[in-house]
């Protein structure tokens, strides 16, 4: 037990000061942004068309932990910070994972993107392409 609480109180969440928002992983935010552009639809999953060592230097995300974070320990967090938090990492999620359509859809309602909250668990399949921006108003 005392292993345990050791590792909690040691653990922390990092903050990029000049994007305002939490990195996902320490560094995260100073990757380069995935090509989503340059990605077509018959490409995803990602994971089994590009090597893992291509996609973890990346900015992108197959669900986004930190949003899973903010659903889990919604009390560490701002509004604010939620919000930015969200914004950020919704325009990087891919959901290669059935996993994160729920979780996404819980903080887009918390946030005020109610549509995109009512939207999302009929997303939750990982077959599908990933969603451009504007199909997410």
């Amino acid at each position: 037990m005392a292993a345990w609480r050791d590792a909690a109180t040691t653990m922390c969440i990092p903050y990029d000061d000049a994007l305002g928002v939490h990195p996902q992983a320490e560094a995260f935010t100073s990757h380069e942004v995935w090509d989503f552009g340059a990605t077509s639809a018959d490409q995803y999953p990602l994971l089994l068309h590009f090597p893992y060592f291509d996609l973890y230097r990346k900015q992108v995300v197959k669900q986004a932990d930190l949003v899973l974070a903010m659903h889990l320990r919604g009390d560490a967090f701002t509004n604010d910070e939620k919000a930015r938090n969200f914004a950020y990492y919704e325009a990087l999620t891919v959901r290669d994972s059935s996993l994160s359509a729920c979780t996404q859809a819980v903080i887009a309602a918390e946030v005020g993107h109610l549509v995109l909250a009512h939207r999302l668990p009929g997303r939750g399949c990982p077959h599908g392409p990933r969603r451009s921006r504007a199909q997410h108003a």
